[in-house]
């Protein structure tokens, strides 16, 4: 056997025991099934990065957007505040502005009524003048009327009314019950006289009036020489 021939029996008995499992395995296959995997654990590494590049960019937008609304709360809060700051400062100016024009009012609320009194005291001092003078008591008693019809007129027109009691049921509410005596004219529970007249302004009282109230009619007097009856009182003079 030459050299030719003994080579050609070793690669066949390589060959042999290559295929003695029944499979073929070439070693270019096997080459590049493992450049294949590096290939797609590179692919896979790049695709990883990109995924979290991505995620990173998100969270950072998302911050951002965060930090831009917080801004946007924080500007809002200031310029609330800021509007609540003047509108406190002026609801205080107002609260003393209304208090200074209450006070004003009630100082000032009669100088209506005493500018239209004035001319009555006018009138008054003209009489008391006339009086001095010794004028006759006709001309100074006109005048006087004169003058009180002139007050009473200017009252009336403030809204100030007399009352007129005389003749009405007693009521607590208008009248002011001095003492009580018997009245053949008027029922008992009734007023009888005015001490002192009572006013209404509008629908107010503004003065109670002072009265007599009666109790009845007044009992029938004894006639003379009537005999005294059982157990009748006494009366000892001293």
């Amino acid at each position: 056997m030459n050299e030719h021939e003994s080579a050609t029996a070793q690669s066949g008995d390589a060959a042999h025991n290559d295929n003695a499992d029944g499979v073929e395995i070439p070693v270019e296959g096997i080459g590049a099934a493992a450049a294949a995997d590096d290939s797609n654990d590179q692919q896979a590494a790049f695709a990883n990065d990109d995924t979290e590049d991505e995620a990173l960019a998100s969270r950072k937008k998302e911050v951002a957007e965060l930090k831009e609304r917080i801004a946007a709360l924080e500007a809002e809060r200031d310029e609330f505040r800021e509007h609540a700051g003047r509108k406190v400062a002026e609801l205080e100016n107002f609260r003393r502005r209304t208090e200074i024009e209450r006070k004003d009012t009630m100082r000032y609320a009669n100088m209506d009524l005493l500018r239209k009194l004035l001319p009555v005291l006018d009138d008054l001092g003209r009489a008391v003048q006339a009086a001095n003078a010794g004028g006759d008591f006709e001309s100074l008693r006109k005048g006087v009327e004169l003058v009180y019809g002139k007050a009473r007129t200017s009252f009336e027109d403030a809204g100030v009314t007399p009352m007129e009691v005389v003749g009405k049921p007693f009521d607590v509410n208008h009248h002011e019950a001095l003492m009580a005596a018997p009245s053949a004219e008027h029922p008992e529970g009734h007023v009888v006289n005015e001490v002192e007249r009572g006013y209404l302004y509008h629908d107010k009282v503004l003065r109670h009036a002072k009265v007599v109230t009666s109790t009845g009619a007044p009992e029938a007097p004894q006639a003379s020489g009537e005999a005294e009856q059982p157990g009748a009182s006494i009366d000892i003079k001293a």
